[in-house]
């Protein structure tokens, strides 16, 4: 029958438990399995598990016999926790008797001096096995009490191979057994035997030796007798034990034996001279490195195994101005910047995890509130036997060095602005696009808050800004620009070498009502001005904190003096560009004048001609015409042929005024009471389908033109309007007193500023194609149909104003309709007069003795009959000598010299002041189609010239006549 191992007694156990030499180990009983069938209090503090809970409890321990150091989570802190583990023979089985200690808290030194002791915690294990052995409840009593025997015996020898001095006292404090230790150590230091033998009572040598003056003897007397009386589980002291040249140092320690048996206790010195030696040593180390750590400027921390600092130098707590209590385990992440602790933490505990040293640089706040950049260098440390300690690190002020990085960074970055900028100037040719692209590169490459651009006239005032950056300046400011201000700090700018730098609370600020004031943000304010043209200003906000040194303000003033350098080139080419359009536009109205006068010339040429041919088809028509009745054969035919003469005379004059060489009187007219007579006429022109809406202006100023000339300039206008309406329409004329400035003559060519009558004809017609306007008042231009326009209307209109010193515009809209207005100086010499009425009868002379001079024969001919006619005595010269020669006969007394303006050899004007020499009472009319500026200046008749067009009637040369026998004034 197998028999089923029994696990050791409590008694039994508790026994090796008081036999523990450190008041501080844990003692486990394993099985082969390396479940835990029995553990002391101790052990269950140390592994932080209530008590009882840890027998059942598997264990990593895989090999029977050996030493480990494991790392022990106990609730929220970790501990480290060596183990001594060793086998013990028990009834044919084994266990495995563990010592368990704490050592997170010990040195390199103290680990390498509890190794020492690994001995003696053997020689314990097996103690408490032959302990348990004979303890145990046996079926044999003989069996049992051999077995006790046995286990004394082994007991015994355990005792005596151990270091400590091991004495076990009854409840009096009579010694009952002490080991060899004990013994040998009193006969090494020339104790009394007798004295500290079995038999003996040590708490009477303790207490003779506290009446002798040794407190330490009487304290312990008293301790023992408290812990047999239970007033104490335990009792422990150090004290020295010194020869005369060796020092020495022990602890004793006092262990009751628990159970319901006789009271026992336990009493075990120990030599631990080393262990204080290394302590000693450790601490002078430690100090050594303290005074060290101390003494440097940099500052020093060191960390456990578990993450958490342990220590921070003098110099650290100096900076922080806290004490070491608050920066020790996580207490000094409380002085990093917040915006860099994430990344400081992050970066410590991958370290830490790795085992590998790191470098970092974070703020760190000192003890005035104030953040510095220090650069963390931390690596980790190892004993002497290569185990893990924790981390060391210094940090190193290296704000100075981070301020010159970020310094050079940030002229860097400034520069970068600079080139960006200057590139922008070689590829933008508009101020508005220099000054957006501007102040975006500006605030995206420095990261300024705001970056701005005010653009002044030349009286200051801002006509346009720009701003950019991750905010906007003020609405106040904002509308303090829109009321066309400027903020003080903008107009100290201009006088201030550097720009001007206003900080917040400055005194130029103190009564400024903008909200920026105050804000933290230092501005700079600089002008952007080229030699003395001052184009507005720069403005940038820093970032809160910030500042602007010497050498930043010199690279904005730069950018200052790069953009008002682009704004004056491309002003300078904006004039050149606008120098080469009015060139461009001059060469066009040359080319136009040139064109004008070549088509004048010819029209003149062809006028003197034609208008002689058409005078004789004419003059002579009329006057066949005044001897036929009206119911003659001839006379429908003669009739026709004098419409076809007037007609092609109409498209002559047309001709010539689009030249500007018709010949003019103007006079001063009221433009509503010129138009009113003109309704009529207009109306049958325009027809019945079309509405004609006239819209006249209240007060009027006066106006100086040839009546004659707006009679074609409505008739022209008005038949272009009607031509426009398809089915039925209106066309309204409309007057007013107008002006036209230098902005609207700048983009107009050939307006001149000044005062005007607006005479506009708007239709509801069509409209024109944008295409098609450019060339409307060219001659001969029509978008007519062939053999329905001539091209001169508008061209007659053109030339027409033109010739009056006024301006035509033109504006309309396909499908929509067109408005012409014209604009004609305002008259000031004068209130405007009533044209004259022509006299419905012609005139006739009584006899007046008239000089004819022309060089075409037939029109001689032909004058000498009308004037006849109308009753004059007529002489006729068929050229100027003959005039001359005519009227250097003595006796010859002439009334009128009528000639011909164009003549060759000699003209009109020539002649007439040749004979005034001889005569100068003679009195002059001109005639001609085509005057060639001998009586006129650009077709306005000179001043006190009577004149008479060619071709002309029988009337019209009667009132010319007329008119000039009348006048009593020189001609």
């Amino acid at each position: 029958m197998t028999e089923t191992p029994n696990p050791p007694s409590n008694d039994e156990l508790l026994l090796l438990s008081a036999l523990a030499v450190n008041a501080g180990d844990g003692i486990m009983a394993l099985n082969q399995a390396g479940v835990v069938e029995w553990a002391n209090p101790t052990a269950h503090e140390i592994f932080g598990a209530p008590p009882g809970t840890l027998v059942g409890r598997q264990m990593d321990l895989p090999a029977w016999s050996r030493q480990t150091t494991v790392a022990v989570k106990i609730v929220d802190a970790t501990r480290l926790v060596e183990m001594v583990a060793r086998p013990m023979p028990w009834r044919g089985r084994e266990l495995l008797v563990a010592t368990v200690r704490d050592v997170s808290n010990r040195s390199a030194a103290e680990r390498e001096m509890l190794a020492a002791l690994e001995e003696r915690d053997h020689l314990l294990a097996i103690a408490d096995e032959m302990r348990l052995a004979q303890l145990s409840i046996m079926e044999d009593q003989q069996l049992a009490q051999e077995a006790l025997r046995d286990s004394e015996r082994l007991l015994w020898g355990t005792l005596d191979g151990l270091s400590a001095h091991i004495a076990i006292l009854d409840e009096q404090g009579t010694i009952i057994l002490v080991n060899r230790a004990w013994r040998e150590f009193g006969e090494q230091n020339g104790a009394r035997m007798e004295d500290i033998s079995e038999g003996a009572n040590y708490l009477l040598e303790c207490g003779r030796a506290g009446a002798s003056g040794c407190d330490q003897g009487r304290a312990f007397a008293e301790a023992a007798r408290a812990v047999l009386s239970g007033a104490l589980d335990d009792y422990e002291l150090e004290y020295s034990c010194d020869s005369p040249d060796v020092r020495r140092r022990f602890t004793a320690r006092i262990t009751r034996f628990p159970g319901s048996g006789p009271r026992r206790i336990v009493v075990a010195h120990m030599d631990i001279t080393e262990r204080m030696l290394a302590q000693e040593a450790l601490r002078e180390s430690e100090q050594h490195f303290r005074n060290l750590a101390d003494s440097a400027s940099a500052l020093i921390w060191t960390s456990g195994i578990d993450e958490a600092c342990d220590y921070f130098n003098q110099p650290w707590l100096r900076y922080t101005g806290r004490t070491l209590l608050q920066e020790l385990g996580y207490g000094w992440a409380e002085g990093v910047h917040e915006d860099d602790l994430a990344r400081c933490v992050e970066t410590y505990r991958s370290a830490f995890a790795r085992r590998v040293p790191f470098s970092m640089s974070y703020r760190l706040r000192r003890h005035d509130g104030d953040y510095r950049w220090f650069q963390d260098d931390g690596h980790p440390r190892y004993d002497s036997q290569g185990a893990f300690l924790g981390y060391v690190g210094h940090l190193l002020d290296v704000t100075d060095h981070k301020l010159a990085q970020e310094r050079i960074a940030h002229l860097n970055s400034v520069l970068l602005a600079i080139r960006d900028v200057n590139q922008l100037i070689v590829r933008t040719d508009t101020v508005e696009d220099l000054i957006e692209g501007a102040t975006r590169l500006l605030a995206a490459d420095r990261d300024y808050t705001w970056v701005a651009i005010v653009l002044v006239d030349q009286d200051q005032r801002p006509t346009r800004w720009v701003q950019s950056g991750g905010q906007d300046m003020s609405a106040e400011m904002v509308a303090l620009l829109s009321d066309g201000q400027l903020p003080p700090c903008l107009m100290r700018a201009r006088d201030e070498p550097g720009g001007f730098l206003v900080r917040s609370g400055d005194a130029v600020c103190a009564a400024c009502t903008l909200p920026e004031v105050g804000d933290g943000l230092a501005r700079l304010h600089t002008p952007i001005q080229y030699e003395d043209v001052l184009f507005g200003y720069l403005s940038i906000a820093m970032e809160k904190g910030s500042e602007l040194d010497t050498e930043e303000r010199a690279l904005i003033v730069e950018v200052s003096s790069d953009l008002a350098y682009a704004m004056h080139n491309i002003e300078v080419a904006r004039l050149r560009a606008a120098a080469e359009a009015e060139r461009a536009s001059l060469e066009r109205l040359v080319q136009q004048a040139q064109r004008m006068e070549a088509v004048g010339r010819l029209a003149g040429g062809v006028a003197h001609d034609f208008n002689n041919m058409l005078g004789v088809i004419l003059g002579t028509v009329e006057l066949v015409l005044d001897t036929l009745a009206p119911d003659h054969a001839l006379y429908a035919d003669l009739s026709e042929i004098q419409k076809a003469g007037r007609r092609s005379a109409q498209l002559t004059r047309q001709l010539l005024a689009f030249a500007r060489q018709q010949t003019i009187a103007p006079e001063v007219l009221d433009l509503n009471e010129a138009l009113e007579g003109m309704l009529k006429m207009l109306r049958r022109l325009i027809g019945e389908d079309i509405d004609l809406v006239w819209h006249p202006h209240g007060s009027l100023w006066p106006v100086l033109i040839d009546p004659s000339q707006l009679d074609q300039i409505l008739a022209n206008l008005c038949v272009n309007a009607r031509d426009a309406i398809t089915g039925v329409g209106t066309v309204t004329i409309e007057t007013r007193n107008g002006r036209l400035d230098e902005a609207y003559c700048a983009a107009h060519v050939g307006a001149i500023p000044g005062d005007y009558l607006e005479l506009s004809v708007s239709d509801t017609g069509s409209g024109i194609d944008p295409a098609v306007v450019p060339h409307l008042f060219e001659p001969f231009f029509t978008t007519k149909p062939v053999g329905e326009g001539t091209g001169l209307g508008l061209a007659t209109a053109y030339g027409i104003v033109t010739q009056n010193d006024g301006y035509i515009d033109v504006q309309s809209t396909p499908g929509q309709g067109s408005t012409f207005t014209i604009y004609l100086p305002r008259h000031y010499e004068g209130p405007a007069a009533a044209s004259l009425v022509t006299p419905l009868e012609t005139p006739t002379g009584r006899g007046e003795t008239i000089l004819l001079v022309e060089d075409e024969s037939a029109i001689l001919n032909m004058g000498r009959r009308m004037l006849e006619i109308l009753g004059y005595r007529v002489l006729t010269a068929a050229n100027p000598a003959q005039a001359l020669e005519l009227m250097a006969n003595d006796g010859l007394n002439v009334n009128l010299l009528i000639t011909d303006v164009v003549m060759p050899g000699m003209n009109g004007r020539e002649l007439a002041q040749a004979l005034r020499k001889s005569q100068p009472s003679l009195r002059i009319l001109f005639m001609s189609g085509y005057t060639a500026d001998a009586i006129a200046h650009r077709g306005v008749l000179d001043e006190g010239v009577h004149f008479v067009g060619k071709p002309f009637s029988l009337h019209a040369l009667g009132l010319a006549v007329q008119a000039a026998l009348q006048d009593g004034h020189d001609s």
